[in-house]
């Protein structure tokens, strides 16, 4: 609800804490600075406050819908995008725009890989690349230009927004690492240098988080988590998928032997052909599964005719020991099909307990 915004940003600022998170539904995104965010998630957010309160409910997907179809009508010359912009930087607001998502999602095409990880998904295991779809919305046949309009446009606002001097933290809201460097691609796309992108992606969130006496910045004295990489990210930002080393916590890891354990290809390996399906061998082996089956049902039923030989003999005893009711008792739990007694443990036990408790009762006052 948007009245417990400022509640409960007043009690996480007394704890020390920040506030951050989507813009709650039925709120602007100005109002949730006001009520004391200190950070808002997804750029699209930006977008809507302009939209707002045409557009209330974001709890649907109206909040990608709404903005791709509209987002071109707010480009950062217009004075109340401007005023908006300067409004999050008097208020020291950061941003997370999470820039891969809306390519996906405005750009994409609904049955292929997400842009940008073209190259990187097709070396994951089938269940992960089947995940990786990019999720595009369906383009209304008279909104194409829009959609087409809407994510340039959304580069354009993340430049204003940097020029202007609000802080940016790289977020992805997608799959860890991948995503992050593609992330960072789209920034330098949107005009920024690479060398402040990677600012941007080290120092700036050591900052924001205050943690930045001992992270952030490779130097001596703070802790000596890194990356090697096969080029200079500082001129071409693309380098920094080109990973040779990783040191995290004092050791030393190889990203090929961490990407061969997660079962990732390597990077240029072809994948494993898998030869024609010989249909006769197939067939040979189905039957072959059969018979067995039928074999192993044979020797299901004798067991159970064996089995309920004994249960009958154990009927015929007399004797009102307690060890002999107990022998009894185990051979009718063990009486019947074993997938049955397999998928209703419960029930037998129950009906166990009835025979041997409550009907055995019975019939010896009857004797008696």
């Amino acid at each position: 609800k948007p009245e417990l915004v400022p509640i409960i940003a007043d009690r996480a600022h007394a704890h020390g804490l920040r506030v951050s998170g989507h813009v709650p539904a039925f709120m602007s995104a100005r109002q949730f600075v006001e009520g004391g965010a200190d950070e808002i998630q997804h750029l699209n957010f930006i977008v809507l406050n302009f939209l707002f309160p045409e557009v209330k409910e974001t709890r649907n997907r109206d909040r990608f819908i709404k903005v791709a179809e509209r987002a071109r009508e707010f480009t950062p010359d217009k004075p109340e995008v401007r005023e908006f912009i300067d409004f999050l930087r008097q208020h020291h607001t950061v941003l997370d725009p999470t820039m891969n998502a809306y390519e996906a999602l405005f750009c994409g095409d609904p049955s292929a890989t997400t842009p940008g990880l073209e190259e990187i998904v097709p070396r994951f295991p089938p269940q992960v690349r089947r995940a990786m779809r990019s999720g595009a919305l369906e383009v209304p046949p008279d909104k194409q230009t829009a959609y087409h309009d809407a994510f340039p446009t959304m580069l354009r606002l993340l430049k204003a927004i940097y020029d202007a001097g609000v802080t940016i933290i790289p977020g992805t809201d997608a799959l860890p690492g991948y995503t992050l460097h593609h992330e960072l691609e789209l920034y330098v796309r949107a005009g920024i240098a690479p060398a402040e992108v990677l600012r941007m992606a080290t120092w700036t969130p050591a900052l924001v988080m205050g943690v930045d006496k001992e992270r952030g910045v490779i130097a001596p004295g703070k802790l000596a988590d890194m990356i090697l990489v096969d080029g200079d990210p500082t001129k071409n930002i693309g380098d920094l998928s080109k990973i040779t080393t990783v040191i995290k916590g004092g050791k030393v890891y190889d990203p090929k032997a961490i990407e061969k354990q997660a079962a990732i290809r390597a990077a240029g390996a072809q994948p494993r052909k898998r030869g024609t399906p010989n249909i006769v061998q197939s067939s040979l082996r189905r039957k072959e599964n059969q018979r067995s089956g039928r074999l192993i049902h044979a020797h299901t039923s004798a067991r159970s005719r064996s089995v309920c030989q004994k249960s009958k003999q154990s009927r015929m005893f007399k004797d009102r020991d307690i060890g002999q009711r107990h022998n009894r008792c185990r051979y009718i739990r063990n009486f019947g099909r074993p997938a049955f007694r397999t998928a209703f443990p419960k029930f037998f036990e129950v009906l166990n307990y009835f025979f041997f408790n409550v009907l055995a009762r019975g019939i010896r006052s009857l004797r008696i």
